[in-house]
């Protein structure tokens, strides 16, 4: 029977999130997706079976197929087109043709079921589908790679057959797509067809393999003693103190309400029957059936797994807290009932439900319920099975073994982490849990070690890396998991060792330094540059609250002040900090080199600037399909000055943003509904996403004690834009100046000027003038912050006025008022094109004036080999080195490298890195198209990502004969030669290495 293309109805929710009746979503007969509810749909019996539709078990809509038969080797067949293809035809995609499918036991079958693929009568392939078990399963099989046999195109029969050892039976089958694309990289395998994408290592997928793990560690062979009983006691209540932290009880009627929206009943066989329960990616499936907001309807009906997760969680505090024994007995047996109703609906041990990727989001709360309703649910005989479903679904079974590498996924400390923690507090308390909680700790403990490559998640440089690239919101979530672990094990036999403590504290410390209090800056929002991405200080005060990593003191010191800075003196952190003697920090001064964020992080005072660029080995902007659409200059050699406590009192705001003008940025200000991203899928190793490279590996900062630093960047617009657009750019911070400097511009896009960006801030609508140019030997201007800027010998254009731009997920149209000031370099530039400016952050009067007269540097050098600067106030001589150069009469020559220096009398005080992550050698991966354009790849697919960051070196020539202070602790190779002194300075991870040299 051909498919019939109608009309596709949702059933959604009018009123309510949770509408008092069972409203649920039902996609009829609709383009190729079988959902029972009008009949048997073509589906014929085998003699000894029989078929009807039954309203007592559903996945799509409110009935399914029921088969029974009483006779092993009976089948059921469905004739028809099966619209299978052995390639997608949408070269963007990377889909394969699968067979999707539904199915319910209502009782433990003990046989298999044959689903065989024929044409004209012929078996093509087929695979064996185990069954033993109750409830709901469903499975995602790929034609070509899961099955048995060559599928062939115009396959007309699926045939179903219960194996002979299978004597009567009875099987429900719902939601059933004989032939669609599913994404190749999210088939998951589970204990009825272990077979599916048996090769992937993908985190969310390898349940199985997790399951079939044993402990290396040997169980003892003792009861365990009240010490360890009273640690998992420790444990357990610091779990629940965590889970529900927060979360307030709800009214009894209002928990009626929402329970009465599942529609709960039995049946008169004893099962339970309900309002369908989706995990919400399972709603990708319909995406290539013409139904693309599967998702969005789960959601409008109260279908998510996710939503019944957080309800049970509610139900289950409510019980913790309630008092009255007639009304505690009723919220057990709304949540035993809730219980038992998702264990049917598949999320049961072994089930892999056609697709579990990225699961982790939706469960964070099937696994907080069960620990506090622990008791509840043993005297109803499902304790043990809701914890084999929470080990199931976390994956706990990979702490069983060794972890062979170190790290590990920030998401899993976000996903899994708590999960895992349930599982093993939810076992009776033996010598096997014992063995479970030390592995556990193990692999927590683990998942601190600092990673090589880009590899997630810690770095020596204080960043947490995800998707091959600093990624502060990811580690927010993931400190979540990970500074719980940490406080709930402290003070007990399982806490994670000195080392893996002091690693997640200099996290937490690098994220407040790099943040404007809590503020993320932009260049370092990923693909959310909406300015309010920030961090949660309360994960401070628990890890400070966890005691120092040495176990010396039962408060961390610098993490309490830390914490009382960025949050103040309100809340019971706070008043627990302050008994005990802490105040808060001072605002941290200085710059920091972030390496694995390509940028640098300057502070002063009580302001952030933050120079972000991007290179060969970390992109230049996230950009999803729904995000950050607009955000590919954001590492353009970007400079964000933050002067209030936040992205929006430092002048950010989202309506109106010009996004071709990214302050401190040289780019082509091309017509905002041209600077849309086209998001493509690129190759198998990646979804639909664009993560952007340079081909040149010069990019990175240097910090110079508390009072400098700088930041150069070769930059190199990806050919899929503006491939044409090439600059050599420098920020050297001294003090409060921070001198700016561009060269070799280039840019052939003709339809666009080349502008380098001063500020955009926005205003109010009364700040409003008409555009101005201003072209002189010295341009003076300050924003609205009154931060200064001095352009040498340029065309700079001020604008105060309405913009127009786009939302960067939505591409609505936004506007907002805005001042603006740019350098204007022209349409064409030919590599002979510079700028200079230098940029005061907040200055006095006094400096503004001087200033004006007389700028407070010299510019030694500025070509494309090198920008070299003196600093008069500090006497710091500062050097972006891209070729090997002659500096000045102290320093005769330098390698390509950064490098910062200041000659007090016969003390030489320098800093020096090389700016090569040198995650690999030689010349640029890129891959060039039949016109030498480079092709756009993924991130995910390069063979170098994993690579250890290699040594590199720096050799400086000094004039005369120097020695290094503290030579007993330097890596420095120092050699004398005539007159000259050698400094070989070895690096890696682009690291800042500082120290003294004394005149011989």
């Amino acid at each position: 029977m051909p498919f019939r293309k109608t009309l596709i109805s949702f059933v959604l929710a009018a009123s309510s999130l949770f509408s008092v009746e069972a409203q649920v979503v039902d996609y009829g007969y609709a383009n190729g997706v079988y959902s029972f509810e009008s009949g048997t749909e073509g589906f014929a019996p085998s003699k000894h079976s029989e078929l009807s539709i039954c309203g007592n078990h559903s996945k799509l809509g409110s009935k399914s197929l029921l088969w029974e038969w009483s006779k092993g080797g009976s089948y059921i067949s469905l004739a028809g087109e099966i619209p299978y293809l052995p390639k997608n035809p949408n070269p963007k995609e990377t889909s394969v043709s699968s067979f999707v499918f539904w199915i319910y036991s209502p009782f433990v079958h003990d046989g298999t079921l044959r689903f065989s693929f024929l044409k004209n009568g012929k078996e093509c392939c087929h695979f064996e589908y185990k069954l033993g078990f109750e409830g709901w399963r469903g499975a995602w099989v790929a034609f070509d790679r899961d099955m048995t046999g060559t599928p062939e195109v115009g396959m007309n029969e699926v045939r179903i057959t219960a194996s002979k050892e299978l004597k009567n039976g009875k099987l429900l089958f719902d939601g059933i797509i004989t032939a669609s694309f599913q994404d190749v990289r999210y088939h998951t395998a589970d204990w009825q067809a272990r077979f599916i994408n048996k090769e992937t290592t993908n985190f969310w997928l390898t349940l199985n393999q997790f399951w079939d793990n044993r402990f290396d560690i040997p169980e003892p062979n003792k009861v365990i003693t009240n010490k360890e009983k009273a640690d998992f006691k420790a444990i357990e209540d610091r779990f629940v103190t965590l889970v529900t932290d927060g979360v307030k009880p709800l009214d009894i009627e209002e928990i009626r309400r929402i329970y009465n929206t599942y529609s709960i009943r039995y049946n008169s066989d004893g099962t339970i029957k309900g309002k369908p329960i989706w995990f919400i990616r399972y709603g990708e499936t319909y995406l290539n059936q013409g139904i693309p907001d599967a998702m969005k309807s789960f959601t409008a009906a109260g279908q998510t797994l996710r939503q019944l997760n957080d309800f049970m969680l509610k139900v289950a505090v409510s019980y913790m807290q309630e008092a009255d024994p007639a009304l505690k007995e009723e919220l057990a047996k709304i949540y035993i009932d809730l219980t038992k109703h998702l264990l049917d609906q598949g999320f049961a041990a072994g089930s892999g439900q056609g697709t579990l990727h990225h699961l982790g989001y939706s469960m964070r709360n099937f696994y907080t319920g069960p620990v506090i309703m622990k008791d509840v649910l043993k005297q109803a005989g499902l304790a043990e099975q809701m914890q084999m479903a929470m080990e199931w679904f976390c994956g706990a079974g990979e702490v069983k073994t060794a972890p062979e590498q170190l790290g590990m996924d920030i998401d899993a400390f976000n996903t899994s982490l708590m999960g895992r923690f349930a599982a093993v507090i939810m076992l009776e308390d033996s010598p096997y849990k014992l063995v479970y909680m030390k592995a556990l700790s193990r692999w927590v403990d683990n998942g601190f070690k600092y990673t090589e490559g880009t590899n997630p998640a810690f770095k020596r440089d204080g960043t947490v890396v995800h998707h091959r690239k600093c990624y502060p919101e990811y580690a927010v979530g993931g400190f979540k998991g990970s500074v719980n672990a940490i406080w709930m094990l402290a003070k007990t036999a399982f806490a994670v060792s000195e080392e893996s403590h002091q690693i997640q504290k200099e996290a937490l410390l690098t994220m407040r330094f790099f943040s404007q209090l809590k503020s993320f800056p932009l260049a370092m929002s990923g693909r959310h540059p909406d300015g309010t991405r920030s961090f949660i200080p309360s994960q401070f005060a628990l890890l400070a609250d966890a005691g120092s990593p040495d176990g010396v003191h039962q408060i961390d010191k610098e993490l309490a002040e830390a914490y009382l800075r960025i949050n103040g003196n309100k809340g019971r952190w706070a008043q627990k900090f302050s008994d005990a003697g802490f105040v808060a920090e001072p605002a941290p001064v200085g710059g920091k080199n972030l390496a694995y964020n390509c940028s640098l992080s300057y502070r002063q005072d009580e302001w952030l600037v933050t120079f972000a660029g991007h290179s060969r080995y970390l992109w230049a902007a996230e950009t999803y399909q729904r995000e950050n659409h607009y955000g590919r200059y954001l590492t353009h050699g970007s400079m964000q000055v933050m002067n209030g406590k936040d992205s929006f009192e430092s002048g950010y705001q989202l309506a109106g943003w010009d996004w071709t003008h990214i302050p401190g940025t040289t780019a082509a200000a091309v017509p905002m509904e041209r600077m849309k991203a086209n998001v493509l899928n690129v190759d198998e190793f990646s979804g639909y996403e664009e993560m952007l490279l340079s081909d040149e590996w010069f990019a990175g900062g240097l910090s110079f004690g508390q009072k400098a630093g700088m930041y150069s960047m070769k930059l190199h617009e990806h050919d899929k834009y503006n491939g044409s657009l090439r600059a050599r750019k420098s920020f050297f911070a001294f003090e409060n100046r921070i001198v700016c400097i561009g060269d070799g511009l280039e840019n052939n896009h003709a339809e666009s000027e080349l502008h380098t960006t001063l500020f955009q801030n926005s205003i109010d609508a009364g700040s409003c003038c008409e555009p101005s140019v201003y072209s002189s030997d010295k341009v003076i201007l300050s924003d609205r912050f009154g931060n200064a800027y001095f352009v040498k010998g340029a065309d700079v254009v001020l604008t105060k006025g309405l913009q127009d731009s786009f939302h960067e997920e939505t591409d609505a149209p936004t506007q907002g008022y805005f001042e603006k000031a740019y350098i204007n370099h022209g349409v064409v530039c030919t590599g002979a094109e510079g700028y200079e400016y230098l940029a005061v952050i907040a200055p006095t009067a006094e400096q503004t004036s001087e200033y004006s007269e007389s700028l407070p540097y010299t510019v030694l050098r500025a070509d494309k080999e090198a920008h070299i600067v003196k600093d008069h106030s500090t006497s710091i001589t500062a050097c972006a080195a891209f070729e090997t150069v002659a500096v000045d009469k102290t320093v005769l020559s330098v390698t390509p490298s950064s490098l910062m220096y200041a000659l007090n009398g016969e003390k030489l005080s320098m800093s020096v890195s090389n700016p090569d992550l040198a995650l690999y050698q030689g010349e640029s991966d890129e891959v060039l198209d039949a016109y030498g354009k480079r092709k756009e790849r993924s991130v995910y697919g390069r063979k170098w990502i994993n690579n250890p960051s290699a040594e590199v070196s720096v050799i400086v020539e000094l004039d005369g004969l120097w020695e290094i202070e503290d030579a007993a602790d330097s890596q420095i190779k120092l050699e004398t030669k005539d007159k000259s002194t050698f400094l070989t300075i070895t690096t890696k991870e682009c690291k800042t290495e500082e120290f003294v040299l004394n005149r011989r």
